[in-house]
Parts: C-alpha cells; sequence; structure tokens
C-alpha cells in the first residue's frame, strides 16, 4: 500500500511538473506574439508621424504601450517612453 501511494505521489508529481512547463511555454509564446503585435503598432504610428499624421501616431503608441503594459514588458515600455518623437509631439 506504501508502495503504491509513493508511486502515485511521483507520478503525479511529474505530471504537474510537466503540465506546469507546458503553460510557461504557452505563456511565453502568447507574450512573444503579443510583442510582435505591439511592435507593429508602434511602428505604424512611427509611419503616421512621418506622414505628420501625429494624432493618429500617438493612438498607435497608445496601443502598443498598453499593449507593453499587460505583457509586462518593461524594456519596450521604456523604448516607447523614451520615443523622441513621441516626446516633441508632447511639448
Amino acid at each position: 500500500m506504501k508502495t503504491s501511494f509513493i508511486a502515485f505521489i511521483v507520478i503525479f508529481s511529474f505530471c504537474l511538473s510537466l503540465n506546469l512547463s507546458f503553460t510557461d511555454r504557452s505563456t511565453a509564446q502568447e507574450s512573444s506574439n503579443q510583442r510582435t503585435k505591439a511592435d507593429k503598432i508602434f511602428n505604424q504610428g512611427l509611419e503616421l508621424y512621418q506622414r505628420s499624421q501625429y494624432r493618429e501616431a500617438l493612438q498607435k503608441w497608445e496601443q502598443a504601450l498598453q499593449i507593453y503594459r499587460e505583457i509586462k514588458d518593461r524594456n519596450s515600455e521604456a523604448k516607447f517612453l523614451l520615443s523622441q518623437p513621441k516626446n516633441e509631439l508632447l511639448r
């Protein structure tokens, strides 16, 4: 009886670790997809800025910033916050 209980615990722990590993990978992939989406939106904002469509550019950048914050991508958030064109518009 003790042996079967120990076997159950070992198998259960193994299955749990597999599930957690899979969840971590899918979450990382989802964050990567969201980061790619936000980067595209950020770049669309740059294109709009270069065409003097400032209000539309700011809207795109705000969308990108929201995604960066949702996925807790602090590096990309900093890139946005330090963006020279955005800072020029807000002066």
